[in-house]
């Protein structure tokens, strides 16, 4: 795993600082990620991927 509990510690590939957020409180989740290899999607590719909503 390149970036599971490697919080603030650098990426293997690019050397960017690895982010993690916490997720939800009954339990506890950690999400893992490099902001540069793995950048968030624009709002629009989320909109499209998960459908507008209107019909």
């Amino acid at each position: 795993m390149y970036v599971y509990g490697r919080a603030r510690r650098p990426c293997r590939r690019c050397r960017t600082p690895i982010q993690v957020a916490r997720q939800g409180t009954d339990l506890p989740r950690s999400t893992y990620w490099c902001p540069t290899c793995q950048p968030e999607p624009a709002a629009r590719e989320l909109r499209e991927s998960r459908g507008s909503g209107r019909r």
